[in-house]
Parts: structure tokens; C-alpha cells; sequence
């Protein structure tokens, strides 16, 4: 499903190049980048969100922007994230505590 979703992005992009409508392309490329950071391709995402930032150098509104940026944001730091399963250090390991722990990561995470 998500290969159609690429193909039809692509041709999203191709549609706005040959409209000349860099806002359309820019907004395109930041939802590229959205799929790739869900697919876990973070250095795909991080070159998306960096086109998208330069197909409209000097001419974005602010809102994009903002989102280009978080974009960029976030594919940057998605290898420095914790991994899904949290497992605490040998000090927490009581049954007790790491269950405590465990929670209070789990909601702060969220």
C-alpha cells in the first residue's frame, strides 16, 4: 500500500514541476517525508524535508516553514530514540520498581 501511496506522490511531484507551482512540490516533498519517517526510512525523510525546504528558499510562509523544520527535526533525531522495547538498567530491576519505571517511561514517551 505504501509503494502506491510513493507512486502517486512522485506523480504529485512530477504534476507540480510541470505546473511550475513550488508550493504544491514543497508540500508534496514534506508528505513524502511523512511517509518516510512512518516507514522508518529516516535518511530518506531527512532529504525530503531538506528539498522541501530549499524548493522554496526564500519565498516560504511561515507555517511550512515550521512544519519543514519539525520534519526535519525528526527524521534527524529518530536514530537517536530509544528503541520500542524499554528495558531498565540493572539498578531497576526489581519486580516492583521496574514495573514503576516501566510505566512512568511508557507515559512520558507517549
Amino acid at each position: 500500500m505504501h509503494g502506491l501511496g510513493r507512486r502517486y506522490f512522485v506523480q504529485a511531484l512530477a504534476l507540480a514541476h510541470h505546473a511550475v507551482d513550488r508550493m504544491l512540490g514543497a508540500s508534496t516533498l514534506s508528505a513524502m517525508c511523512h511517509q518516510a519517517n512512518y516507514l522508518g526510512e529516516h535518511r530518506e525523510a531527512l532529504h525530503l524535508a531538506r528539498a522541501a525546504q530549499q524548493g522554496l528558499k526564500g519565498h516560504t510562509p511561515e507555517l511550512l516553514e515550521a512544519q519543514f523544520a519539525a520534519m526535519e527535526a525528526r527524521a534527524a533525531a529518530a536514530p537517536l530514540r530509544r528503541p520500542k522495547r524499554y528495558r531498565p538498567p540493572p539498578a531497576f530491576r526489581s519486580p516492583c520498581l521496574t514495573s514503576v519505571v516501566v510505566q512512568l517511561v511508557l507515559k512520558n514517551h507517549a
